[in-house]
This record gives structure tokens, C-alpha cells and sequence, in this order.
């Protein structure tokens, strides 16, 4: 299936905004709804590096191999290798705004947690990825059949 570097784009990028939902929905049962919030806000610079490394990831990784991501085994863990990107991101940001480079702290005892709270969730959300971007390519290959005609 080939797959158009926008297609892709118009792929991931949903998927990836349905993995902040999942990543609160991941925190308010072990957290509560209150403490969810409250860390949000405190760790908004750490959110926003580990969500630009994953962007990063899908822009410099992704585009290259976005035709293989259609699978939806590829698809979960181009997804899961995403979440370990924006942890690892995220995580190495905190050692430089806590000035405190323990990297048991800030980069093993993450992506512990990570392996344990976060692999189902993002293996459903790269199968989700994975359809849209079926969906996405086989649309978009439907159109360029039909404007040859």
C-alpha cells in the first residue's frame, strides 16, 4: 500500500492527540482527577518536549516508513517506540529543569513505568493509527485512481 507523506501526516497526528486523552486516562485511576490536573501543570515543560520528540520521531522515522505502518503490528510499535521517545524526551527535560541528573530517577524508573502503565495503551493507539492510515491511503489512492481517469 503506499502511502503519501501526508496521508501519514493526516494519520499519526489524530493518533497522536488520542494519546494525551489516553495518557490522562492512564493517570486519573492510579492519581485521582485533582493530582492529574495538578501534574499537568507542573510538568507542562516535560509534556511538551516529550510530545515534541515523538513529532520529531515521526517526522525524521516515520515519513521514511510510513508504508510498512499500515500493519498493524508495525503500526503498535512505531506507536510504543513513539511513547518511549516522548518518555526519554520528557524525562531528560526534567533532569534539566530539576537540575538533578539521576538518570535512575529520570530516565530507568519512567521507562519502568512506562513498559507497565503505558505499552497497552499504546499499542491501541498505534492499531488506531493504523487504520486511520488504511483508511487515510486507501481514500487518497482512490482519488489519485480516479483523477487519472
Amino acid at each position: 500500500m503506499n502511502v503519501t507523506p501526508r496521508a501519514f501526516r493526516l494519520a499519526v497526528y489524530p493518533a497522536l492527540i488520542l494519546s494525551l486523552a489516553g495518557l490522562a486516562l492512564v493517570c486519573l485511576p492510579i492519581i485521582g482527577t485533582q493530582n492529574t490536573v495538578k501534574s499537568a501543570i507542573s510538568w507542562l515543560p516535560q509534556i511538551a518536549a516529550g510530545y515534541a520528540a515523538m513529532i520529531l520521531i515521526i517526522e525524521v522515522v516515520g515519513i521514511r516508513v510510513r508504508s510498512q505502518l499500515t500493519r498493524f503490528g508495525a503500526g503498535a510499535l512505531f506507536a510504543f517506540c513513539l511513547f518511549i521517545a516522548g518518555v526519554l524526551g520528557g524525562s531528560t527535560t526534567s533532569m534539566v529543569v530539576y537540575q538533578d541528573y539521576d538518570p535512575s530517577s529520570y530516565i530507568v524508573k519512567p521507562l519502568f513505568w512506562m513498559g507497565i502503565y503505558g505499552f497497552i495503551p499504546a499499542m491501541i493507539i498505534g492499531l488506531i493509527g493504523a487504520l486511520i492510515l488504511r483508511a487515510t491511503s486507501k481514500k487518497t489512492g482512490e482519488q489519485a485512481a480516479s483523477s487519472n481517469h
